[in-house]
């Protein structure tokens, strides 16, 4: 429950944004990752660095996934590209080209 009300305000404060892949508005090359195999990707918004209370939030929020039942075989990952991306993957998969480090 905590998690959700985390996840909520960082997406209506901007900090997150919900990507959708059936827009392919990720940068995610499907040749290197099934994408039945992608769980959720957000984008974080590149300015975040700067501010401290919300890097902080948005660690609160990946270590709560992490520990959640639904989330326990998942990966963190970045995909390098144009976007600035979390992307939760399926433990199975091998290709990665980045852990997300905060």
């Amino acid at each position: 429950m905590e998690q959700k009300l985390c996840e909520q305000l960082l997406l209506a404060k901007g900090i997150l944004t919900k990507a959708d892949l059936k827009k392919n508005n990720i940068s995610i090359n499907p040749t290197d990752l099934e994408i039945s195999q992608i769980v959720s990707v957000y984008k974080i918004r590149e300015t975040i660095e700067k501010d401290k209370k919300e890097l902080t939030a948005l660690k609160e929020l990946l270590k709560n996934l992490k520990k959640e039942n639904g989330y326990k075989k998942l990966r963190i990952v970045k995909i390098t590209g144009t976007l600035n991306q979390i992307v939760f993957i399926d433990a199975g998969i091998t290709k990665v080209y980045g852990i997300l480090s905060l």
